[in-house]
């Protein structure tokens, strides 16, 4: 097994997918993989209820898939999470996050010292001396209850990956680059994702998943 491989977490509000896979690998090979059913109530836009009753189900599923592996990634999914794609000067990479800081009021309309700023480049242009960014602005106390989880199950976090980039890159290696589109349903929303030339167009995301189809195909049937 690659020494590099982690544990991948994807939380959602009926299922939680677990795998074991290679991290920051350009063909990921995955080892060991399970899913679990997501007791009521642990997962909301505030981040995860950790629960007893949840991190025995984790902790169960990961002995009978095998997994002894102590690092892990989260994939976060929350309507919490802002996107902004702003315009910054072209500079190194070192500099860009104090770059982001010091504008951060002019991409969200909120106390930043309550959340952490990432980002994506979407595109560099030297001529212009520009570069586009996909900027990511997520709640603390959001990063924080997925520390707690890594904390009782006893991992260490490598990582946390917005659902929404792990979606691009997903697409960058099995769509075509000159334009594709997805839309991942979910629970009670869904993602819509339109890349063109390598790059993303739209990305929203809709607070209509599966549950709102089927209420309105149940409601639709007792009208009937």
């Amino acid at each position: 097994m690659a020494g590099k491989a982690v544990v991948s977490f994807k939380i959602g509000y009926s299922v939680t997918h677990v795998a074991e896979v290679d991290f920051e690998a350009k063909n990921p090979r995955v080892y060991h993989a399970f899913t679990i059913e997501t007791p009521d109530g642990v997962l909301d836009d505030e981040g995860v209820n950790v629960t007893e009753e949840f991190v025995e189900k984790i902790k169960r599923g990961m002995i009978e898939a095998g997994i002894h592996n102590n690092r892990v990634v989260f994939t976060i999914s929350s309507g919490r999470v802002a996107n902004r794609d702003v315009t910054i000067p072209l500079v190194k990479e070192a500099k860009i996050r104090p770059l982001l800081i010091a504008n951060s009021k002019e991409y969200f309309p909120v106390d930043v010292s309550k959340y952490q700023l990432v980002y994506r480049v979407i595109e560099q242009d030297k001529s212009k001396k520009e570069m586009k960014l996909s900027v990511f602005a997520v709640p603390n106390t959001l990063l924080d209850s997925y520390q707690t989880l890594a904390n009782a199950l006893g991992l260490q976090v490598v990582a946390m990956d917005y659902y929404g980039n792990g979606i691009y890159q997903a697409m960058m290696h099995s769509m075509p680059k000159e334009l594709a589109a997805t839309i991942c349903i979910e629970d009670n929303s869904s993602l819509i994702t339109i890349i063109q030339d390598g790059k993303t167009v739209l990305q929203r995301n809709i607070g209509y998943g599966i549950d709102d189809a089927v209420q309105a195909m149940m409601q639709s049937s007792l009208v009937a």
